[in-house]
């Protein structure tokens, strides 16, 4: 992404089409919304098979409550422990 373009305005955007998509063209029945926060973080390209491995697997890593906390800190009323080192 270059660096002229700011990381609220690339969200908007997103969220703004994929909302618009998911309400009119694949579930025009069902209530969409996105959450109200998001995150956005710069990988070096050394940990680039690390981020894209939890991404993968985030289904999985929320279930047995293993999520980055530095990057996933929920909101505060998750009892489960969570792991730094997931992957």
């Amino acid at each position: 992404m270059p660096a002229t373009i700011a990381i609220s305005d690339l969200l908007r955007f997103v969220k703004a089409g994929s909302s618009r998509f998911m309400s009119h063209d694949l579930r025009p029945n069902s209530s969409f919304a996105w959450q109200g926060s998001y995150g956005a973080f710069s990988v070096s390209a050394r940990d680039k098979a690390t981020v894209a491995n939890y991404i993968n697997n985030q289904r999985e890593h929320h279930r047995e409550g293993r999520t980055w906390a530095s990057v996933e800190p929920g909101d505060g009323t998750d009892e489960t422990e969570t792991d730094d080192t997931a992957g």
